[in-house]
């Protein structure tokens, strides 16, 4: 009995020592639930590091600093971190995205290394030529002017005329605007908030230069024309109704003729015309603003502008054609009307973007035509031998 007593004893004290031992363990495999694995292995070959949170992983991020939020290529890269062309300033913020190697650039990565100068009225003013190898003599010259705070480099890049030229066989020249008081680069079309504070002679700039490049490059003075953007489509219609004969022909995509230079539209020769105008542009309204709501001055509608060019070259003919829809997804269609009268060669043509805005029609907006094939087009049925 003493010896079963004292057994008992020992058990009941073996018992409380494990019980208070139980937690104090030494084995780190007591502290583990049963049902509970431990994720932490000396073995990280399945686990994908992403430190920036961009979603491409750190061992093929080129850009491992990706700001949060921002999209990126392949490579973890975003718009602010890429440079494109080399030139120190980020493609998000460069406007000028073809600099060349090595050239000084500005803010917005546009480098002045390409501009030619040409000095008129005591200012050096500044222009793009192009022409293509192999150019033959008395070839075609085309200006192509670009928009209200615009650049020459950026509608030289959009407008593509440079590889029409390579095809078709003519220079380009991109003018290149002025500094208004605004800080906006420009060209002197008339405009309201411009008048006695802007003197600039660009119809002048335009000419000379113009002749310049005729002699210096042996180009045709009797193909010789001007297109440009909004601002470089008004001073389509400036060159039209008070320029000399050194352009043969205009071709101005959604631009306007200010109402003081139609009215006095009367004493220079009439030149051929075209117009590329979208109904919707909310920039140069398709409907006008006689009434000088906008502040550039009073314009005429497009419609208005185009049937007075039309009878003042003494049109005969007028040709309707509605292009197919090849893009049903721009918003738009396409609708030309040519006035035509084969004994002068001094057509009108107007190309009605139905739904379009403030665009160059093939580059952005409507992409039913190519408005620089176009323009060229119109340029050529304008020669008459």
């Amino acid at each position: 009995m003493k010896h079963f007593k004292h057994l008992l004893f020992l058990s009941i004290l073996c018992s409380l020592v494990l019980f208070t031992n139980c937690g104090d363990s030494d084995d780190p495999v007591a502290d583990t639930p049963a049902n509970t694995s431990d994720d932490s292995t000396d073995d990280d070959s399945t686990t994908v590091l992403d430190a920036d949170g961009d979603g491409v992983a750190d061992t093929g991020d080129t850009c491992a600093d990706t700001p949060r939020g921002e999209t990126v290529d392949s490579k973890g890269c975003s718009n602010s971190q890429r440079d494109t062309d080399g030139d120190g300033v980020s493609d998000d913020l460069d406007t000028c995205m073809e600099s060349i190697e090595g050239a000084p650039v500005d803010e917005n990565g546009c480098s002045n290394a390409k501009y030619s100068t040409f000095n008129y009225s005591s200012l050096d003013r500044e222009y793009i030529y192009y022409e293509p190898a192999g150019l033959t003599i008395n070839a075609p010259l085309i200006f192509v002017m670009h928009g209200y705070s615009d650049d020459a480099s950026i509608i030289e890049l959009y407008s593509g005329f440079n590889a029409i030229a390579d095809s078709a066989g003519f220079a380009v020249c991109y003018p290149r605007g002025t500094i208004d008081y605004l800080g906006n680069r420009f060209f002197n079309a008339g405009y309201d908030f411009h008048l006695g504070v802007e003197t600039v002679d660009d119809l002048g700039f335009l000419e000379t230069l113009a002749e310049y490049l005729q002699t210096a490059h042996g180009l045709d003075p009797n193909r010789t024309y001007a297109t440009g953007l909004s601002n470089g489509g008004d001073m389509c219609y400036k060159i039209a109704c008070q320029g000399s004969d050194i352009f043969r022909a205009v071709a101005s995509v959604a631009g306007f003729i200010l109402q003081d230079i139609k009215d006095n539209c009367i004493n220079n020769i009439p030149i051929p015309i075209m117009e590329i105008h979208g109904t919707s542009d909310d920039v140069s309204p398709y409907d006008g603003d006689i009434n000088n709501t906008d502040g550039w001055g009073a314009y005429p509608s497009t419609d208005s502008m185009i049937e007075f060019f039309a009878n003042r070259n003494e049109y005969t003919t007028l040709q309707t054609v509605d292009f197919p829809d090849i893009n049903s997804t721009d918003g738009s269609t396409v609708t030309s009307l040519k006035y035509t009268n084969l004994s002068n060669c001094k057509d009108v043509w107007l190309y009605r973007i139905v739904g379009g805005g403030h665009d160059w029609p093939g580059s952005f907006g409507n992409m039913d035509i190519n408005s620089s094939i176009e323009i060229w087009n119109f340029f050529q049925s304008t020669y008459c031998n």
